[in-house]
């Protein structure tokens, strides 16, 4: 009986699942339990035991599709409880995911990686806790497959002001022109690369008009990292010599090699509930975290986080599309939804100024340390103001927002009329190249100059 058992239980295994991982767990789970079930005849409490086991193997399968028996996790485990389907917006994402799987070697290698670094996850997490609920009621909108939801965790691993070498910016990674081309502003005040909401849409349209090019959700995703050109000319080029036109049998760069499964890995675990309460993944409500509130008049940001019941820090993670720390009037401000009451309440009685910022533009070119020292402004609060690095090199015409008046600064109302939109050019740093010291070689007479000189 017990032999028939474990032959039954790799059967419906094999059965269920063609992962490595999965198949190899029963040799692991027959020597772990033999020595039990030598002394004890295999009854329905051992199954029950061996089941709530599998269901804790970091596996991404759960237990009750490896035995046929009805299991009821609460009545085992009572902590293991779940939220239902309308409080947990891990399971409204699972619900909408609808992109063909797929299984190879990287996918299993990430996978692994994310399951053995539990922590990594629970920081993507809490950084996508107050994003996520906009993003996925986008996507659905569109009647977008919900993995789309998980893509910031590759691009940017949910940080807005990810930025990379090649200049992509926010959580969908949109380099400079691919944002201008899905009118994304970038000026002196903000860059809706990493607007929360604007970034979204932008990067929905781009994926929808990728996938409507291709016809293939994988394709469209290698397009989304590598380019719609340089995978269409991939497929070209394998149709014309009769290969599998499929993103697996694709030629592609490395890191586009690498970035489907990336995703599919993710996918796998927050697909598995089970799974993800192992990690100690916390759950997500199905709710809206954040609000909006459209602002009449220019404020400081330090104003507008202490009239929302906030930190300036705070205030400037929900809303980093803002490049300076003056928040113009015509603009959307994000704010946590039992905050939006208390910020208009507290505006409506403020009769303080809600800004005492002032704009000057350089005459020559200036360090921020030199303008600094030579205004007696202090070097980190002209930095943090003006959104730079304390290094920064500015040329000249460049705006500075500053917070007393100095010969040649003007209101803002007064600079806007005057210049319109400031401008900022940074200086880049030129490396020094370092002199070599070469040792002069003793000049050698070749043979036909001994023989000239003989002449």
């Amino acid at each position: 009986m017990r032999t028939s058992f474990w032959g039954q239980l790799a059967q419906l295994v094999e059965q269920r699942t063609e992962n490595p991982r999965v198949r190899g767990s029963i040799p692991r789970l027959a020597t772990l339990f033999s020595p039990i079930l030598q002394r004890r005849p295999m009854k329905k409490t051992w199954r029950i035991i061996l089941a709530c086991c599998c269901a804790f193997l970091p596996l991404g399968v759960g237990a009750t599709n490896l035995f046929p028996v009805e299991i009821k996790a609460q009545s085992v485990f009572p902590h293991l409880d779940f939220p239902q389907n309308e409080q947990s917006l891990w399971a409204r994402i699972r619900k909408g995911f609808a992109m063909p799987d797929i299984e190879d070697a990287l996918t299993l290698r990430y996978q692994r990686f994310y399951e053995s670094n539990p922590a990594y996850l629970k920081r993507i997490v809490r950084r996508a806790k107050p994003f996520l609920y906009p993003i996925v009621e986008e996507i659905e909108k569109r009647n977008l497959p919900t993995e789309l939801a998980l893509l910031p965790m590759v691009e940017s691993a949910f940080n807005p002001n990810a930025y990379s070498r090649a200049k992509a910016s926010g959580l969908w990674q949109f380099i400079p022109a691919t944002g201008k081309r899905f009118r994304l502003e970038q000026n002196y005040w903000v860059d809706e690369r990493r607007d929360i909401l604007a970034s979204t849409e932008a990067a929905l349209s781009y994926l929808q008009s990728i996938y409507d090019l291709h016809g293939d959700w994988h394709l469209a995703l290698a397009s989304y990292n590598w380019g719609e050109g340089a995978v269409g000319r991939a497929v070209t080029k394998n149709a014309i010599q009769d290969l599998p036109t499929d993103y697996l049998n694709l030629n592609v760069p490395n890191e586009t090699r690498h970035y489907v499964p990336k995703l599919q890995a993710l996918k796998n675990i927050f697909g598995d509930p089970f799974l993800l309460k192992s990690l100690g993944v916390e759950d997500i409500l199905n709710r809206p975290y954040l609000g909006s509130v459209q602002l009449k008049d220019s404020m400081d940001r330090q104003t507008a986080a202490s009239l929302a019941g906030l930190t300036e820090a705070e205030l400037a993670q929900l809303n980093p599309a803002h490049n300076r720390a003056l928040l113009m009037a015509d603009t959307e401000l994000l704010l946590p939804e039992d905050k939006i009451e208390l910020f208009e309440d507290n505006l409506e009685n403020f009769d303080a100024p809600l800004h005492n910022l002032k704009i000057y533009r350089l005459k020559q070119n200036l360090s921020l340390a030199q303008f600094a020292k030579q205004n007696g402004f202090s070097l980190k609060e002209l930095a943090l103001i003006n959104g730079l690095p304390e290094k920064t090199v500015l040329k000249t015409g460049s705006a500075l927002l500053i917070t007393k008046n100095i010969a040649g600064a003007k209101d803002l109302e007064a600079f806007l009329s005057e210049h319109g939109t400031p401008e900022l050019w940074i200086q880049k740093a030129v490396a020094k190249k370092r002199k070599k010291n070469l040792k002069k070689r003793p000049v050698t007479q070749t043979a036909a100059r001994k023989s000239n000189s003989k002449t």
